[in-house]
């Protein structure tokens, strides 16, 4: 699934939403993360679920997580407020595949960012998405205040969370986010002014080492392929192989060079 992202600034957003709508902005973005997209409901849908008479303080901008878990069990979507159990119990929720709703002080995110343009108390989405450069780990996060999801470093995440309660408040949504689907695709395409127009099809002995390769003509290839294998190579190098996905057609079967291959995510 697509990593949809919504802003408390979207056109047609009242306007207590462009002020103050950041928790329940970040709940409609749970909603979608959680439901894999099947639910898609707008910031103001959301806040309309809790009257202001309701509310855990009236007095203040903004929701509480208790006013957010309010909000989803009305939507009918489990939504647990974990506020005071701290910064490893949030990786854990992260790391076991659910959509975290966390707030902070906004003034701990760079300048340089979308979300350098306020500065206080907030709420933004994260996202069970991560990866590692140069050993810091990063997290995808909807900020309602920018126009796109984005990435952000977990220390700075946690610099924002404990600005506000170094306890961390924090929520989980109830179910995990659906695993996106995926699917290797091989793309080859002639490279003009190149003079060979094709790909090599290898082929493997009864003990699945290649052997050698046969050239093979093509204008052009968009097709499914199973995931990049290395087989051994004799009296060849090693190589990276995937195997051509195609019913009913002559080149089912085939084995050829990984370079081409790609993962596509649903």
């Amino acid at each position: 699934m697509t990593l949809n992202h919504q802003s408390q600034y979207d056109p047609g957003c009242s306007a207590i939403t462009r002020q103050s709508g950041c928790t329940w902005t970040s709940g409609a973005n749970g909603i979608y993360a959680t439901t894999g997209g099947r639910h898609d409901p707008t910031p103001d849908q959301i806040h309309a679920l809790v009257k202001r008479t309701e509310e855990t303080n009236p007095q203040t901008p903004g929701w509480s997580l208790a006013d957010l878990a309010k909000a989803m069990g009305r939507y009918g979507v489990g939504f647990v407020d974990h506020g005071g159990k701290g910064w490893t119990a949030l990786i854990s929720q992260l790391k076991s595949g659910h959509y975290v709703a966390l707030q902070g002080d906004s003034d701990q995110f760079g300048n340089a960012t979308c979300s350098g343009a306020f500065d206080g108390d907030h709420c933004v989405g994260i996202w069970p998405r991560s990866k590692v450069e140069n050993r810091v780990t990063w997290w995808w996060i909807d900020d309602p205040i920018c126009p796109t999801g984005r990435w952000e470093r977990g220390t700075v995440l946690r610099k924002y969370a404990e600005k506000l309660r170094p306890t961390i408040q924090f929520g989980a949504f109830l179910n995990p986010v659906p695993a996106p689907s995926s699917v290797w695709k091989w793309t080859c395409r002639p490279n003009p002014p190149a003079t060979v127009r094709g790909f090599r099809q290898f082929h493997l002995d009864t003990k699945g080492r290649i052997i050698g390769a046969t050239m093979r003509q093509t204008e052009g290839m968009n097709v499914p392929c199973t995931a990049p294998k290395v087989y051994q190579g004799l009296g060849q190098p090693d190589r990276a192989l995937v195997r051509l996905i195609l019913l009913n057609r002559p080149r089912n079967g085939w084995l050829v060079s990984a370079d081409f291959a790609h993962k596509e995510e649903g």
